[in-house]
């Protein structure tokens, strides 16, 4: 199996609902090493949502994602706008 990330956007529908976006980038065959690069590459810090305690200002949002990854993460940028990622498990190819 291999790891591909994805970002996670407010739907478009609203109702205060997400979407998961493309899975692209680079296929890890580990999903903690793909953890460890989106955390490197964020520019800010990131929790893994359900498993950290996070910050004010971040929501655990899991459950209200369309198309929900196995994992979630979320980090607030210098203006502490929140972003959200996910990872999941794709069939190697």
């Amino acid at each position: 199996m291999s790891y591909k990330e994805c970002t996670i956007l407010p739907a478009t529908g609203g109702f205060g609902e997400y979407q998961a976006g493309e899975f692209n980038g680079e296929k890890f065959s580990d999903a903690e090493t793909l953890a460890d690069a989106l955390r490197e590459g964020a520019g800010f810090e990131l929790f893994e949502l359900g498993k950290e305690e996070l910050p004010e200002g971040l929501e655990d949002i899991r459950g209200r994602i369309h198309n929900q990854p196995e994992r979630v993460f979320g980090g607030l940028d210098a203006q502490d706008v929140p972003h959200y990622f996910g990872i999941s498990e794709f069939p190697q190819s």
